[in-house]
C-alpha cells in the first residue's frame, strides 16, 4: 500500500479544483442594496472584495475597495442610497464554475487584472469567492 501510494503523484496546484480553495458562502450584497450599506458590510468584514448578487442569489458582479473609493463620492443621503448595481462596470465579470482548476481562476484574475473572481454553480448562483491571497496560500502550502 505504501508503495503504491510512494509511486501516485499529487496534482499540481493549478490543476486542484477551485472548491479546495475557496471561501465557501462568502457575504455578498443585493444589487438594490445602497452603497452605504455594502461599505458597512465592507469595513465591518475587514473585506476587499464583495460579491453583488441579484435577488435570486444570481451573481452579476464584484465590487472592491479601490472602486468603492473611487466611483462613490460619498456626500450627502441621496448618493449614499443609490443602489450598489450602479458601481459595477459593464460585464462580463469573471468567473469560474465549481469543479474548475485553480488555473481557472488564476486566469481569469489576470483577464480582468482583479484579485479576485467568482465561483458559481451551473445555473449562475454565487456558492464562493477565490482571491489573490487563496492562491498565494496554497503555493505557500504546496512548496
Amino acid at each position: 500500500m505504501v508503495s503504491e501510494m510512494a509511486g501516485r503523484r499529487r496534482p499540481a496546484a493549478a490543476e486542484l479544483p477551485v472548491d479546495d480553495i475557496m471561501s465557501r458562502a462568502p457575504e455578498s450584497v443585493d444589487a438594490a442594496e445602497s452603497m452605504l450599506m455594502a461599505w458597512e458590510m465592507m469595513r465591518r468584514g475587514g473585506y476587499h472584495h464583495l460579491p453583488v448578487v441579484a435577488v435570486d442569489g444570481t451573481y452579476l458582479g464584484m465590487l472592491d475597495t479601490e472602486t468603492m473609493a473611487a466611483r462613490w463620492p460619498g456626500g450627502g443621503p441621496d448618493l449614499a442610497r443609490r443602489p450598489v448595481g450602479d458601481l459595477l462596470d459593464p460585464g462580463p465579470y469573471p468567473r469560474v464554475r465549481q469543479g474548475d482548476p485553480v488555473r481557472a481562476a488564476a486566469l481569469a484574475m489576470l483577464k480582468r487584472r482583479t484579485h479576485a473572481v467568482a465561483v458559481t454553480d451551473d445555473t449562475g448562483r454565487l456558492i464562493g469567492i477565490v482571491t489573490a491571497y487563496d492562491l498565494i496560500t496554497l503555493l505557500a502550502v504546496a512548496a
